[in-house]
């Protein structure tokens, strides 16, 4: 079955952004851009892989953004790998500290999700 992505980035409006262009580097990539910090909510490279990245809501308040890498930032990360399986072998070794989100990769053979409660060890 094909895979078709649908989203919007529901970020703060006033934040800057660019639309999806390929983003020089290797592999290719296109993606929409944060211009603030570099990252993506949603891009696919020359190898097919897909990500997106989605913001979760918490009841608890939100980490200072400061002590946080960006969301977007773990989302080119995850473009530069060449397959699900990849992403989920970077993911498991990573422990870097987010606000809350939750995460797709697919490509042409699989899809994973995984989602994160703001603590290094998440339980993907």
């Amino acid at each position: 079955m094909p895979l078709l992505v649908a989203a919007n980035r529901d970020e703060h409006f006033d934040r800057p952004s660019a639309p999806p262009a390929e983003i020089a580097g290797a592999p290719r990539v296109v993606a929409g851009r944060d211009l603030r910090v570099g990252g993506t909510w949603l891009g696919v490279n020359e190898h097919g892989l897909l990500v997106g990245i989605l913001n979760r809501r918490q009841n608890e308040p939100a980490i200072n953004a400061n002590s946080c890498r960006s969301r977007g930032l773990l989302c080119m990360d995850l473009l530069q790998l060449s397959s699900v399986a990849a992403g989920v072998e970077f993911l498991a070794g990573h422990n870097r500290v987010y606000n809350p989100f939750t995460v797709v990769i697919a490509d042409r053979q699989s899809a994973w999700v995984g989602y994160n409660n703001h603590e290094p060890s998440s339980p993907w």
